[in-house]
């Protein structure tokens, strides 16, 4: 087999160049992130107050007394990942403009509802997690100090370098919530519009990943990129079916994906896009011969 018998062999223009984050949900990615580590502050302020009286009576606690409490968190987070959403919406809408697809924008619909409630439960989800990860560090870092001794001082200055490092932490969380319902909002405007057919876009430069990078300008069919293998050489990919192909080229120099589509690695990381080229109706009149090549030269 040769790659000129492949039938889904993916047609590939040069690479896009895109220097910014498409959806510009930084502001939002910003508050979400500043709410979260607020909390965490006042949890580190309530560890100040309970590890007093523990040092006073030089007593290590198996566990602290008090627990993360994540309150009106998810309430209020919620605000800035609607928002991120609906900044998706709205790129999703200016994609399609060159595609004479028009999409009716309801916020309020039953699907959006949907999605609104799937993300509350992976914003509550995260934080939660964060929370009692957080928890667990303190806790260990004032057991620890107490048995070896330490003053009070000194265990707050490890507890306030755990503090930073959580900080560090918010602000992934934040980018990976707030960009993950952007790119939801992308994902589902496209597919219930019948859009079939995609450009993957990355942002590049230093930060990039070479898996993104590889994948940056493809061209490739909804639900077709589970499974493909990316060659990092020749930047083209190719489906899981064709494995004697892939192994032709030494199947070492491949990554398999296991993704439909953005985000390929951690959700907060990856800054990755779609671009919308063919509807299914579209794809249907070209599939299966070379018409197919010239439409997608034009995007």
């Amino acid at each position: 087999m040769s790659k000129k018998d492949v039938p889904h062999l993916v047609f590939r223009k040069q690479p896009t160049i895109v220097s910014e984050d498409p959806f510009k949900t930084e502001k939002e990615e910003q508050a979400l992130a500043k709410l979260i580590a607020d909390k965490l502050q006042k949890y580190e302020d309530k560890i100040a107050k309970e590890l007093k009286s523990l040092t006073r009576e030089l007593a290590a606690p198996a566990k602290l007394t008090s627990g993360w409490d994540s309150g009106d968190l998810v309430e209020e987070g919620m605000e800035y990942t609607e928002k991120g959403y609906a900044k998706g919406v709205i790129l999703s809408s200016k994609q399609l403009d060159p595609l004479n697809v028009k999409i009716d924008i309801n916020m309020s619909s039953p699907g959006v509802n949907k999605t609104i409630k799937n993300l509350r439960g992976k914003l509550s989800k995260r934080v939660d997690e964060f929370g009692l990860k957080m928890q667990d560090v303190y806790e260990d870092i004032v057991y620890r100090g107490i048995e070896s001794g330490k003053t009070f001082d000194q265990i707050m200055e490890d507890v306030r370098k755990a503090t930073g490092k959580g900080i560090t932490e918010a602000n992934q969380i934040a980018t990976e919530i707030i960009v993950n319902a952007a790119r939801k909002a992308e994902t589902e405007t496209f597919l219930n519009v019948g859009i079939e057919i995609f450009r993957w876009i990355t942002v590049t430069d230093s930060r990039t990943c070479e898996t993104c990078l590889a994948l940056n300008g493809q061209i490739y069919r909804w639900n077709d990129l589970e499974g493909a293998y990316i060659n990092m050489d020749s930047k083209k990919f190719l489906y899981e079916e064709l494995e004697d192909l892939a192994s032709e080229f030494g199947v070492e120099d491949w990554i398999v994906t296991d993704a439909d589509g953005p985000p390929i690695h951690h959700a907060g990381e990856c800054r990755c896009h779609f671009q919308p080229v063919m509807t299914y109706e579209q794809y249907q009149d070209t599939r299966g011969s070379d018409k197919i090549k010239s439409v997608i030269r034009e995007v």
